[in-house]
């Protein structure tokens, strides 16, 4: 692999961990527990903790393996 393409790389990954970073410092905690409302609104804000907790899982996996792959970068094995 080349230096301008190991560079590509890296921007692309130091990108996605910015992009990462600012989902989960904009992401609104939902707690089922402090809504209000009948037995549907509840069930509704229990589906959507569930969701914020899948996207944070999915996000969280995807950050380290970017982090991973820069490490990989800087050790000079990314790619081999």
């Amino acid at each position: 692999m080349t230096g301008t393409e190991t560079e590509r790389y890296r921007s692309l990954l130091k990108d996605k961990l910015k992009e990462i970073d600012q989902f989960l410092v904009h992401l609104e905690p939902v707690s089922p527990e402090e809504e209000p409302g009948d037995e549907i609104d509840h069930s509704q804000a229990v589906t959507e903790h569930e969701m914020v907790l899948q996207s944070v899982d999915l996000e969280s996996g995807i950050y380290r393996q970017a982090q991973a792959a820069l490490d990989r970068i800087e050790e000079g094995t990314f790619g081999l």
